[in-house]
């Protein structure tokens, strides 16, 4: 039995295609390590969509294809598809099936519901969702046929979630083979709400941000029905899962800020839109970095320190902590590079061309050389000539010399620096 490793990440939209570019290439330098590692083991990777940027499907293919390609081309990484991170996919399901079908490693089912996220019904047993029906049916006929994994993700007995996903999976199968098989059987784990959650209330995954929903819901949170208990219920609501990332007291994971202090730290107004829209406003120290070794490899986590030798990254699953080394030069990719890179960088590749680091370390170090010259021969004979002077012995001409001279001779000096360029150009 071999082990699949599982990757996820975050990040945000890409404002360009550059950027795009670069966040693809960052990526896929971050997986392959893991890949390579896994490779000598006889394991896959796969890439794990837990929301944001990373887990867009179309995103994950480009980061597959950027490893395959090149003179080192790494081929054990594919897709692991969650579907109770993609319920804002379930409109163009089929689509993505069929582009992510070449790629995919797993396909964890669950049960769905229309905007189900945003109604609180993120993760629910197969069966009970209202498009289950509908999206196993694309599965059965894009000729995917597994494997296919269930996750509890709850914080209930995980047997009895087994099993009640096992007794949903086979009435759906039943209703695919065109059978009757009855009403659902009820579940151990399940209760179908009473009545449809408000929809108006939250907003879908792809709805733009909008201050008047959330002062509605603020005011709504302020009315005489709000309740502290029933605040405690939707947070520790397996079908949620915000207690897998966020803790309240001695209780929950450390993915996310800590929220025992919430009422007294937040307005409402605050508490309703980090609800419906959690990435509109991170707090610093919940920003995943990624950082790039000397060896290529990359490091990714919160910034917990950051001085001018070192930097410590926090795992955000683990919580354990990793001290870097800073480098005394930092470089960056001028054509796939993003703005906020080629500015806080040393030294921009315009050419992308990692083997030009060589030609650059070479020039500058004769640079540094001419430098000194131009320095020594300067202050030299400006020192020869205030010893003439004091002794009576200068004349115009020596001053004229000592001046325009001086100056000509150090500009003629630091030409030779272009013979250099012509180097530097055919070594691209």
């Amino acid at each position: 039995m071999k082990p699949s490793l599982w990757v996820s990440g975050g990040g945000g939209p890409t404002a360009n295609a550059d950027e795009q570019k670069a966040r693809v290439a960052a990526e896929a330098a971050r997986i392959r390590p893991v890949a390579e590692a896994a490779n000598k083991i006889g394991c896959t990777v796969g890439l794990y969509n837990h929301g944001g940027w990373f887990g867009e499907p179309e995103n994950q293919i480009e980061i597959i294809e950027a490893l395959r390609a090149g003179d080192a081309p790494v081929t054990n990484v594919g897709i692991v598809y969650n579907q109770h991170h993609g319920h804002v996919h379930a409109g163009r399901f089929r689509e993505l099936l069929a582009r992510m079908k070449p790629y995919l490693q797993v396909l964890n089912l669950n049960g769905m519901f229309a905007d189900g996220e945003a109604r609180g019904l993120k993760i629910a047993p197969i069966g009970t969702g209202e498009q289950d029906l509908e999206l196993l049916k694309v599965v059965q006929e894009s000729g995917f046929d597994g494997p296919f994994g269930i996750l509890n993700h709850t914080q209930l007995d995980a047997e009895d979630r087994l099993r009640d996903n096992i007794v949903g999976l086979e009435w759906v199968a039943a209703k695919l083979d065109g059978k009757d098989p009855g009403a659902l059987p009820r579940m151990k784990t399940w209760e179908a709400p009473a009545a449809a959650p408000k929809a108006a209330a939250a907003p879908s995954g792809v709805m733009p941000h909008d201050p008047s929903v959330v002062a509605a819901l603020a005011a709504e949170a302020k009315g005489e029905g709000a309740s502290a208990a029933n605040g405690a219920r939707v947070f520790t609501r397996h079908t949620l899962a915000c207690i897998s990332c966020h803790k309240v007291g001695e209780h929950g994971g450390n993915v996310g800020p800590a929220l025992s202090k919430l009422g007294s730290e937040k307005t409402h107004e605050q508490i309703a839109e980090s609800l419906l829209w959690p990435q509109h406003v991170v707090q610093p120290e919940f920003r995943t970095v990624t950082v790039v070794t000397a060896d290529g490899a990359s490091r990714r986590g919160y910034r917990e320190r950051d001085d001018d030798a070192t930097i410590v990254l926090r795992d955000p699953a683990s919580g354990a902590r990793e001290t870097l080394a800073k480098a005394d030069i930092g470089f960056a990719m001028a054509a796939a590079g993003t703005d906020t890179a080629i500015e806080t960088a040393d030294v921009a590749l315009m050419d992308d061309d990692p083997r030009k680091l060589a030609e650059f370390v070479r020039l500058s170090r004769t640079t540094r050389s001419v430098l000194w010259q131009n320095i020594v021969l300067a202050i030299g004979i400006k020192a020869v000539f205030l010893v003439l002077t004091m002794t009576g012995h200068a004349t115009l001409w020596m001053a004229v010399f000592a001046d325009m001279g001086t100056s000509l001779l150090v500009v003629f000096n630091g030409m030779r620096l272009l013979r250099h360029y012509g180097s530097a150009s055919s070594s691209a």
